[in-house]
């Protein structure tokens, strides 16, 4: 199991048995808060790098923007289920 250096503090030692206690929601937090950091930097730049990569071809901005109106058909704002055309 993964433990953060900052959440080591949180280790203690219990009775004879030498039994490992963790602050289990604290810990449950951080892990959370990792794996959505993670995955929000992810996201962030691939947009970055499609958005520069349109920028940088202007044909591939064409496409994109063509498959865009194709699936949009007419609407102002897409939604998920549009996903599946």
């Amino acid at each position: 199991m993964y433990i953060p250096y900052s959440q080591v503090r949180h280790f203690e030692i219990d009775g004879p048995k030498k039994m490992c206690k963790i602050n289990l929601e604290e810990h449950l937090i951080v892990v959370l808060m990792d794996l959505f950091l993670g995955g929000s930097e992810t996201t962030s730049n691939m947009l970055s790098f499609a958005i520069l990569y349109m920028a940088t071809h202007p044909e591939v901005q064409n496409n994109v923007q063509r498959e865009i109106d194709q699936v949009a058909d007419g609407s102002e704002f897409l939604s998920l289920a549009d996903s599946k055309r």
